[in-house]
């Protein structure tokens, strides 16, 4: 229609390439008039790219993974990639079922937050030419690009400040007993117990999950013990929130008769009442991170030895300590 070739239609169009100032307005004028939009499955077969990052893990509707995710997509989004975002819902079964469909979907790569590091299907994720970044649950011996907090100093540091509080009966709410970042808690509670001359005791540590409602279970189930405890660390501010509501049931309250840790410091916590203790983890900045990282192995013409970048964890203290 403006006589033009499809190459100078093309480079306008997609602002790669020269063409004079005028023609480039006259040829998006057109195509704005037409209503033309790019055959975007045309355009991923010819460059054999999909301009696509697939994200999976285990909840969204978890304040800590929708921050996760928002980092990342703030990055894709200046560089006009789109995200596919799936969830496990701590299932290892659709996790696998997810790798494979992502893979089968053309994503130019995967970012993932496993339900399990300990038995992360390695194999399918390295065999696969597309890139792998792990967030969150990651072991150092994987072979694979991670992108965690330090779970290991977070638990000394939320254990450590229960103890300057004058609590020495701690309970810890942990997640699944063989989840990477739950053990490398426990590891650390552990540690500044120790270094405080306090005996650690199995009786203090009780094994749940990840929700709330697992935390008003389990903390339903330690009252009905009567365990000896002063103060709760809980595996993350989901568990803790759980907690509250069942202390809350018992006639219990934080912190006048128990003092309660959280751990993820969601936007949650400064709005709830009492606001909650927590360790902050930086997941907007470790969803930008991660996706920094995706883009450049995207972009890498040659193969990167994995690294694991660790972010730091800091102490937010509130009202229920």
């Amino acid at each position: 229609m403006l006589g033009l070739s499809v190459s100078q239609v093309s480079r306008a169009l997609s602002d790669k390439g020269e063409v004079a100032p005028e023609t480039r307005k006259q040829i998006r004028g057109l195509a704005k008039q037409l209503g033309y939009t790019p055959n975007i499955i045309a355009r991923s077969l010819r460059s054999r790219t999909t301009m696509t990052l697939g994200i999976i893990q285990p909840n969204i509707s978890n304040p800590f993974f929708s921050m996760l995710v928002r980092g990342i997509e703030d990055v894709a989004q200046k560089k006009n990639y789109s995200i596919l975002v799936s969830n496990t819902y701590e299932s290892m079964q659709t996790e696998e079922k997810l790798i494979k469909s992502m893979f089968d979907r053309g994503v130019d790569g995967l970012l993932m937050v496993p339900v399990r590091a300990k038995h992360l299907n390695t194999e399918l994720l390295l065999k696969n030419s597309v890139p792998v970044v792990i967030l969150g649950r990651c072991t150092r011996d994987s072979g694979l690009h991670c992108v965690v907090v330090n779970d290991y100093q977070a638990g000394y540091m939320a254990t450590e400040h229960l103890i300057s509080r004058g609590h020495k009966r701690i309970l810890y709410c942990s997640g699944p007993a063989d989840m990477i970042c739950s053990i490398d808690r426990l590891n650390g509670f552990r540690k500044a117990l120790e270094d405080h001359g306090i005996p650690f005791s199995e009786d203090m540590v009780h094994t749940g999950g990840t929700s709330i409602h697992d935390g008003y279970e389990s903390m339903k189930e330690c009252l009905k013990q009567k365990p000896d405890f002063t103060a709760v660390f809980a595996f993350n501010d989901l568990v803790a929130y759980g907690c509250l509501h069942a202390l809350k049931e018992h006639g219990y309250n934080a912190p006048r008769d128990y003092a309660i840790m959280g751990f993820d410091d969601s936007d949650l916590n400064v709005v709830l009442s009492p606001q909650l203790t927590s360790i902050h983890q930086p997941t907007h900045e470790m969803g930008k991170k991660a996706a920094e990282l995706i883009l450049n192995l995207i972009d890498s013409e040659e193969s990167v030895e994995p690294r694991t970048i660790v972010f730091e964890p800091e102490l937010r203290v509130r009202e229920t300590t």
